[in-house]
């Protein structure tokens, strides 16, 4: 594969044209710094009359104290939210072509419950266009992973596929966009095609031909149905679903099923057998392929190999050190530990396979449709760039709500509480749309789940460990809970 130019990615990559913190400061009455904020904000409290500008200090552009009593701290007591941030990569340091970076991925964080989601602000760092492109191949590989672990592809599940629209979309495009070049005789067949499918749905004699060609260029392919799921939403709500502990009894409703009692067949037993072998063996010849790859890249990269080195001599991994040794500990533990931890939460609720797959949630089927919509369908209107519009978002599959409700009342039922039980509400229970502030310790305490910290903890570990980031912000470094800023 041939490796991009580095100019290339800065070109291609999007980057923040404006600066990403302007550290402006808000003071309270009693002249205490209350938060840092963008100009916006700033501008904001002045419109309204709430704040007044005062003298900035050493470092700060602009200051302004407020006319009110604050009712909270907002980050006074947190150094995020008081710390002076710079302007550059946290990896490399440079101070151009800046984008922002989720270090935990924002398609897993907006599925998060609230008491998360609130206080993983640290986790959005700067990052160089370049640093950004190069740390994503590595991001990718543990995207796969969790793709491969959970069944469900990044692409998400759930959609309504058109096949036959394709050529209608087709025969559309060249009429509208390469037309001098088509010949008379082709040009006719190409439209015959397009009038046929509105005449089926008895719409061709209201509409002209260039309506015809311009309805028939914006035909989806792909519709979202009803039980459409993301990626993000099934992985989240999997983990949070989970109540048990490891190796617990199976909870299939199948009076005849292989894990019942953790008794399988002898059949189910060599299959087993044969595919710990396969993997054992596959992981051999990986092993030895990789072995030779790494000899090459040595001795065609050698300057390579000793700044390396030098990186590696004062990498900032700080207590998400992964260990020497074998570790439970989320903070310690390696990236394959905490995968094979994950892979047994899920995927194994009774002895070393789950075959009846009790614990999974309900995943969506993919649909085709060969007609797309009866006669006389509502035309939706043309967009100026001729981009097919995404079909607005309907309501998230009710029967994983309703799984993941029970599964949480069932638990709540019991006189105690196990460790490992799931938070006590999905992401868009009634208590998860609050906002954190809003809850209540007891609250609060049930949206914790130490499955979920782990995979948080995993993702920050792998940006370290990949990146090695020598202008991390101290609060960065400092802050390790996922709970607390």
């Amino acid at each position: 594969m041939k490796r991009k130019n580095p100019e290339e990615i800065l070109n291609k990559i999007s980057a923040k044209k404006k600066p990403i913190y302007e550290n402006c400061s808000v003071y309270t009455i009693d002249g205490l710094l209350l938060f840092r904020c963008n100009r916006k904000k700033i501008n904001w409290y002045l419109s309204k009359d709430l704040a007044e500008t005062i003298e900035p200090k050493a470092g700060e552009d602009i200051s302004i104290r407020l006319k009110f009593v604050a009712k909270g701290k907002s980050h006074s007591d947190t150094l995020w939210g008081t710390e002076d941030r710079a302007n550059q990569c946290c990896v490399c340091g440079a101070l151009d072509h800046l984008n922002l970076h989720h270090v935990f991925p924002y398609v897993y964080r907006k599925w998060c419950p609230e008491l998360i989601k609130s206080h993983t602000h640290h986790d959005i760092l700067p990052l160089c266009t370049l640093c950004h492109a190069k740390y994503e191949i590595h991001a990718q590989k543990l995207k796969d992973a969790i793709v491969k672990m959970f069944n469900m592809p990044l692409e998400s599940r759930g959609y309504i596929e058109y096949p036959d629209n394709r050529s209608i979309i087709k025969a559309a495009n060249a009429l509208k966009w390469h037309s001098e070049k088509i010949p008379e005789e082709r040009k006719n067949i190409l439209f015959e095609r397009i009038h046929k499918f509105f005449e089926a749905r008895k719409m061709s004699d209201k509409m002209s031909r260039k309506e015809m060609i311009e309805q028939a260029m914006i035909l989806p392919t792909l519709e979202r149905s009803e039980n459409f799921l993301e990626h993000g939403e099934y992985v989240v709500k999997q983990i949070l679903s989970i109540t048990r502990k490891d190796n617990s009894e199976c909870q299939c409703v199948h009076e005849i099923c292989p894990c019942k009692n953790g008794k399988t067949s002898e059949i189910e037993n060599q299959i087993i057998e044969k595919n710990h072998e396969e993997e054992k063996e596959g992981g051999k010849i990986n092993k030895k392929k990789v072995k030779v790859k790494k000899k090459d890249t040595e001795k065609n990269n050698e300057k390579d190999k000793v700044d390396d080195e030098d990186d590696d001599e004062s990498p900032i991994l700080l207590h998400f050190s992964p260990s020497k040794t074998e570790t439970d500990d989320p903070n310690g533990s390696t990236i394959e530990k905490d995968l094979e931890i994950l892979n047994d939460y899920v995927n194994r609720c009774c002895g070393e396979l789950c075959h009846c797959q009790c614990q999974r949630l309900p995943m969506p089927d993919q649909i085709t449709k060969e007609i797309y919509k009866p006669e006389g369908f509502e035309l939706k209107s043309i967009p100026i760039d001729h981009k097919v519009p995404s079909s607005p978002k309907k309501k998230a599959s009710e029967e994983l709500e309703e799984l993941v409700s029970k599964d949480i009342n069932r638990n709540s039922d019991q006189n105690e509480i196990d460790d490992y039980s799931p938070t006590s509400v999905s992401s868009h229970s009634e208590e998860s749309k609050k906002s954190d502030k809003e809850l209540t310790p007891l609250e609060k305490e049930k949206q914790k789940n130490p499955m979920l910290e782990r995979f948080i903890k995993m993702w920050r570990k792998h940006f370290l460990i990949y990146t090695k980031p020598k202008f991390l912000s101290i609060s960065w470094q400092v802050s390790n809970s996922v709970y607390s800023d």
